[in-house]
């Protein structure tokens, strides 16, 4: 059975654009800031995780065909009643370029392939200052559907492969990575770029909808200590924006490249769990991939073989989707596991609910995580919800085998990575 390693990341995050992000994670501390790409009405959140979009788009020019890009998406601008630069293909674009930069992937190796090379990314809303603008827009029309992104990576990077879009609300990333796995599964590719992008912080639509739902956090605290998850005190999530690319390969050709690997893919789990609240999560979803997941490379929950396994959690910071992942996670695992062989952490209290990307870049924290050997902590955690010693509120230092990447989204969609420190 062929096997996948991840050999590059890009993220790119109000925590960081590249190597910074890993440095700021390690740190702890919340990126959370006052919006800054608009005043929100009285009564609204006042707070928002957003990327430094010029920044994001220097790294985008680096891409081989930028120009191309440049020069297509200013004319669908120039038919516009006013520029809308699309934030979510600027930051696919920094965090794919980025992405195989850090796989050392060379131009002369990138055109030999670029007919097997593809893209699957996950994204739902598309770029909210475009779809919701209330203006016709051949943006939208052209680019912004699910098929956008991955779309702009090909032309950016001339690849022929088989690629596509995900949409599955908050756990579009992590599927993207699920579909990519299958392609090289299947021998239809040796090396495919899989991950998500969001930007749905906008003004009308976007931001009045989430503040409707509830689920936005507000305190009357500095922003940094505004987001915080799994804890006694958490009551929503501070609204963000990113996107995260990995490139994953099929085991003999990164070896054949003499590649650094990062973490083996070794698994995953994608379920359906529809709840009464579209925009529930389910316990008995999050607890059915737990086990399914380690079930397909031989481990029972209950019995990891003396393995240590770290869980990133889904964990957005609302009280029922933070307690139903909690519950969860104690029926599946022993009360005398966690705590010594099985721990969790919620990250996004660093960079924002960044929705249909979060799995994404959660993902990258993973696979950095076994390959440093460092669990990151959980920014802000004071009073955890639930007791016992497997809630890491600091980074942790540890040499340990197994990191699970768990990832939901409004309708039902439960999905869990897992993936495994690799050795020779």
């Amino acid at each position: 059975m062929r096997r996948i390693v991840v050999t590059g990341v890009g993220p790119v995050t109000a925590a960081g654009i590249g190597p910074t992000f890993w440095e700021n994670v390690l740190g702890g501390r919340s990126h959370v800031t006052h919006n800054k790409l608009f005043t929100p009405s009285p009564g609204q959140a006042t707070a928002a995780a957003s990327v430094n979009l010029e920044e994001a788009m220097l790294v985008a020019s680096r891409t081989p065909h930028w120009k191309v890009i440049e020069h297509r998406l200013k004319r669908l601008e120039d038919r516009e009643l006013r520029f809308l630069p699309n934030r979510t293909l600027y930051l696919v674009l920094a965090a794919a370029q980025l992405a195989l930069e850090d796989a050392q992937l060379d131009e002369g190796l990138l055109e030999a392939r670029r007919e097997d090379i593809g893209s699957i990314i996950g994204i739902t809303f598309g770029d909210s200052a475009n779809v919701f603008d209330g203006k016709p827009s051949t943006m939208y029309t052209a680019l912004n559907p699910a098929h956008g992104p991955a779309g702009a990576i090909s032309m950016a990077f001339g690849f022929n492969g088989a690629s596509q879009g995900t949409a599955a609300a908050c756990a579009s990333g992590n599927i993207a990575i699920i579909d990519a796995m299958e392609k090289i599964l299947l021998g239809r590719s040796p090396l495919m770029l899989a991950g998500g992008t969001s930007a749905v912080i906008h003004k009308d639509v976007g931001w009045e909808s989430y503040n409707r739902l509830g689920v936005l956090v507000q305190k009357d605290v500095p922003p940094e200590h505004l987001y915080s998850a799994t804890d006694q005190d958490s009551d929503g999530f501070v609204l963000g924006e990113g996107a995260g690319v990995l490139v994953l390969e099929e085991l003999e050709h990164a070896l054949a490249r003499k590649a650094r690997i990062y973490a083996e893919v070794v698994s995953y789990s994608q379920r359906m769990f529809p709840t009464r609240m579209m925009v529930d999560v389910d316990e008995q979803g999050y607890e059915y991939v737990i086990h399914e997941v380690l079930r397909r490379i031989g481990l029972a929950s209950r019995d990891l073989g003396r393995q240590v396994l770290y869980l990133n959690l889904h964990g957005t910071g609302t009280k029922q989707g933070d307690n139903a992942e909690l519950t969860a996670i104690r029926r599946a695992f022993t009360e005398s596991q966690l705590g010594t062989s099985v721990f969790a952490s919620s990250t996004k209290p660093l960079y924002g609910h960044t929705q249909e990307s979060s799995a994404a870049i959660e993902a990258i924290i993973c696979a950095l995580s076994l390959h440093h050997g460092v669990m990151p902590g959980s920014p802000n955690l004071q009073n955890p919800l639930h007791p016992g010693e497997f809630l890491l509120k600091e980074a942790r230092k540890v040499d340990y085998p197994l990191a699970m990447n768990l990832a939901a989204g409004f309708a039902g969609y439960h999905t869990s990575v897992l993936f495994k420190k690799y050795t020779h």
